[in-house]
C-alpha cells in the first residue's frame, strides 16, 4: 500500500476523526490559555510599571524636598543625574511652585524609543512626608503647602521588549503544549482505538467473502466483546457456508444421477426410434421390391391376355386346317389350350 493511499485510508478512519477533534480542542484551549496569560501578563507589567514610576517619583519628591523649597541647584542636579542611573530612565524635571525649571536631566533619545511613562509629583512642606497609599495613588496630602513638582518620564522600551519577549514565550509554550497534548493524544487512540481497528479488519474480510478470519479480543471492553461476537458470527456462517456447501454437491450429485437417467432413457427411446425408423424403411424397401416385380407381371399377364384373346381366333382356323399343332414347345390339343 502506497503512503498516499495509506493516508487516505488513515483520513477517512475513525482514528483521525477523533484525532482532529482532539487536536482541534487542544489547540482552542492552548490559545485561550495562552492569550488569558499574555492579557494578565501585560496588565501586570503595566501596572507594575505604573506604580514603580509613581514610587519613584513619590521618593524623588520626598529627597527633593529639602534642597527644592532652598533653591539649590547643584543637590538637584546631584540627585537628578543619580536617578538617571535607572535603567528605563528617559527625563527629570524639578520645578518651583511658580514654574521655575531648577533641575533638568534628559537621557539622549536612543534609535527606536518607545513611548513614555510620565508621572508627576507634587512636592509639599509636610516633615512626615507621604504615606506610602498616597504616594501610590498620587493624592495630595492636604497638611503641607505647594513647594513645586518632580516629573518623571521612563522609557517603555524595555517594558514592551519584555512583553514581546512574554508573548514569544507563551505562543511557543502553547504550541509546544499543543504538540505533546497532540502526541500524547494520537498515542492514545491508536491504543483506545486498536481493537476498532482489529474489529474493522476482520469485518472487511468477512465482506469479502473470508469467514475462517478470527478476532482476538485486544481488551475486555465493548469493543473487545464485538470482536468476540463477531468472530462468533464468524464461525457459524463458515459452519453455514460449509452446509450450504455440502447441501449444493449433494443437490448437483442428484442432479447430475437425474440427467444420467434421463440422458440414459432419452437414448434408449433414441434407439428405439432408430431401430423402427429403420424397419419401416426395410419394410418400404421390401414392399418396393416386391411391388415392382409384381407390377411387371401384371402387367405381363394383360398384354398376354390381350395377346391370347387376340390370337385365339387364329389359333381355331389352325386347328380346324390342320389340326393339332405344337405350340410353347409342347404338343396340345386345340381343345385342351382353350
Amino acid at each position: 500500500m502506497s503512503p498516499r493511499t495509506q493516508f487516505i485510508t488513515f483520513r477517512a478512519s475513525f482514528q483521525f476523526k477523533l484525532f482532529l477533534i482532539f487536536t482541534l480542542l487542544t489547540a482552542l484551549m492552548a490559545a485561550l490559555f495562552g492569550s488569558a496569560y499574555i492579557v494578565t501578563e501585560i496588565r501586570e507589567q503595566s501596572t507594575y510599571a505604573d506604580n514603580r514610576c509613581q514610587l519613584i517619583a513619590a521618593h524623588l519628591a520626598d529627597t527633593v524636598r529639602l534642597p527644592l523649597y532652598a533653591e539649590n541647584r547643584d543637590v538637584l542636579m546631584q540627585i537628578a543625574q543619580e536617578t538617571a542611573r535607572t535603567p528605563d530612565f528617559h527625563s527629570l524635571t524639578v520645578r518651583t511652585a511658580d514654574g521655575r525649571v531648577l533641575a533638568e536631566v534628559r537621557k539622549p533619545a536612543a534609535r527606536g524609543s518607545g513611548e513614555l511613562l510620565s508621572r508627576t509629583v507634587e512636592v509639599r512642606s509636610t516633615p512626615l512626608g507621604s504615606s506610602p497609599e498616597s504616594a501610590i495613588s498620587g493624592g495630595r496630602d492636604p497638611m503641607g503647602a505647594l513647594i513645586g513638582s518632580v516629573r518623571l518620564d521612563l522609557d517603555t522600551t524595555e517594558l514592551k521588549a519584555r512583553t514581546r519577549r512574554l508573548i514569544m514565550m507563551a505562543c511557543a509554550t502553547a504550541f509546544l503544549f499543543w504538540l505533546s497534548v497532540s502526541s500524547i493524544c494520537y498515542l492514545a487512540l491508536r491504543q483506545v482505538t486498536r481493537s476498532f481497528s482489529a474489529l474493522m479488519r476482520g469485518l472487511e474480510a468477512m465482506r469479502a467473502g473470508n469467514y475462517t478470519v478470527r478476532i482476538a479480543p485486544v481488551s475486555n471492553d465493548e469493543p473487545g466483546r464485538a470482536a468476540e461476537a463477531v468472530s462468533l458470527l464468524a464461525a457459524s456462517l463458515q459452519q453455514r457456508e460449509e452446509e450450504n456447501r455440502r447441501l449444493q454437491q449433494q443437490l448437483v450429485d442428484a442432479m447430475r444421477l437425474e440427467v444420467q437417467k434421463e440422458k440414459q432413457q432419452i437414448m434408449a427411446k433414441l434407439i428405439q426410434t432408430n431401430r423402427m425408423t429403420s424397419l419401416g424403411l426395410l419394410a418400404s424397401s421390401m414392399a418396393h421390391e416386391i411391388n415392382t416385380p409384381n407390377g411387371a407381371i401384371k402387367l405381363a399377364g394383360q398384354q398376354v391376355a390381350k395377346t391370347w384373346k387376340s390370337a385365339i381366333p387364329i389359333l381355331e382356323r389352325v386347328a380346324e386346317e390342320e389340326g393339332d399343332f405344337v405350340l410353347g414347345g409342347r404338343y396340345s390339343a386345340w381343345c385342351g389350350m382353350r
